[in-house]
């Protein structure tokens, strides 16, 4: 069910110039499991390596949130450690990955302030460590994503249907 994903994906992953691909589909249809198996995959080829990160899209306006969230097996945080530390942090840890897979990205859709604030961090992250962005969701994003071209103009966009 998954070949021609995964084809996309790995053509996005390998080849292309983009650095976010947003996959949608309905409820149960299987996004998350691909993105394990997906992970699994290339973990196994790249062995030692911390290669992919998964994540949930966060439902508070709080970008501090996120990054703790990314890096939530790094260790506890003191809750009074800086947004700059933890970005100092993030990404360091980002730069032994290769891509990132964030899910259930309708998330994000919870308030515009939320979504520009995601977009802005993630094309900091995207230019500060050249890493490849997957968002998985329920929510077509292609209306959202025109509003905000820097993210637009570098992004694949795939729909994922039931066969």
């Amino acid at each position: 069910m998954f070949t021609d994903l995964k084809l996309e994906f790995e053509k996005f992953l390998n080849h292309s110039f983009a650095n976010f691909m947003f996959v949608d589909g309905v409820s149960g249809m299987g996004k998350t499991s691909f993105a394990k198996e997906t992970i699994n995959e290339f973990n196994n080829l790249h062995k030692g390596e911390t290669s992919v990160l998964l994540t949930q899209a966060p439902y508070i306006d709080n970008e501090r949130e996120f990054i703790r969230s990314l890096l939530r097996d790094e260790f506890v945080f003191n809750k009074k450690m800086s947004k700059t530390n933890l970005k100092t942090i993030l990404l360091t840890k980002l730069s032994n990955c290769r891509y990132l897979v964030i899910d259930d990205s309708q998330n994000l859709l919870i308030s515009r302030r939320l979504l520009m604030n995601h977009f802005w961090l993630m094309s900091w992250l995207v230019n500060e460590t050249n890493i490849k962005v997957m968002y998985l969701g329920t929510i077509p994003f292609q209306e959202f994503l025109e509003e905000y071209d820097t993210i637009f103009r570098r992004s694949v966009v795939y729909n994922l249907k039931a066969s």
